[in-house]
């Protein structure tokens, strides 16, 4: 039951992920097509570089629990084995 929940929250929390990340690229790719965003006065790169910024923003702030793999930096040896 508690691997059932774990998936069905990763698999809303993933989609989530790539509904936003969808919106950004049609922002990028459509923004000159909605008079609004034409007429703001942002220049159309602010908008074609929002996904990439976007994406390294979201990586920042889900990274800070990754770590270095154990026998980071360590030679292999074989025999160890």
């Amino acid at each position: 039951m508690l691997i059932q929940l774990a998936c069905t929250t990763l698999t809303f929390y993933l989609s989530y992920l790539c509904c936003f990340f969808a919106f950004a690229k049609t922002l990028a790719v459509t923004y000159a097509s909605i008079p609004f965003l034409l007429n703001s006065g942002v220049p159309g790169v602010v908008f074609k570089i929002f996904p990439y910024v976007a994406t390294l923003i979201l990586l920042a702030f889900t990274s800070k629990n990754s770590a270095a793999p154990k026998a980071a930096g360590e030679p292999f040896d074989k025999a160890k084995r």
